[in-house]
């Protein structure tokens, strides 16, 4: 017998108000487990396929990444050695300048005064 049915048997037997509400409890909660079964039945674990397509799908993306990641290396390597040059170059006092045909001479330390332009 099963637990509906001596819910249903025992508030027959008992004249309290109680049992009525135990019968209430067990006819609302069978829906919920039925409901409950549906979705198990529906959410099944997914099937070999599935993961293959999943796992395919993130090697995919860890290579893409990987090659990124490779090619930022490379570039930062790239301007590393470029700052290093550029730390034993000396520039003169004075600088001349040709803008649009027109010729300035101002000196380095002007053009570099204003941290705002650097």
């Amino acid at each position: 017998m099963n637990t509906f049915s001596k819910l249903i048997e025992n508030s027959g037997n008992q004249s309290s108000g109680n049992s009525d509400r135990k019968v209430r409890v067990a006819r609302h909660s069978i829906p919920k487990m039925s409901a409950s079964r549906n979705l198990e039945k529906e959410s099944s674990p997914p099937g070999d396929e599935a993961l293959d397509n999943v796992n395919k799908h993130i090697k995919e993306v860890f290579d893409i990444l990987t090659n990124e990641t490779n090619k930022v290396r490379k570039e930062k390597n790239a301007f590393d050695e470029g700052a290093k040059k550029l730390e034993h170059v000396h520039f003169p006092g004075m600088v001349k300048l040709n803008v649009g045909g027109h010729l300035f001479s101002t000196s380095l330390e002007t053009l570099t005064k204003d941290p705002g332009m650097s």
